[in-house]
């Protein structure tokens, strides 16, 4: 197997992982389930104390 055909299913395999989660996002924002007390921002300052 050559580099890019690794390459090519690893990004498949990324892909397929998103897909599965947006999926599972979309059906419970349907059901009306969400994350009490959540904020973009403070996830996106936590993830950048992180980095």
């Amino acid at each position: 197997m050559t580099s890019t055909s690794l390459s090519l299913e690893k990004r498949k395999s990324k892909l397929e992982a998103l897909r599965t989660h947006l999926a599972q996002g979309t059906r419970q924002a349907r059901a009306g389930e969400f994350v009490d007390d959540f904020s973009m921002d403070a996830l996106i300052s936590d993830l950048d104390s992180e980095a």
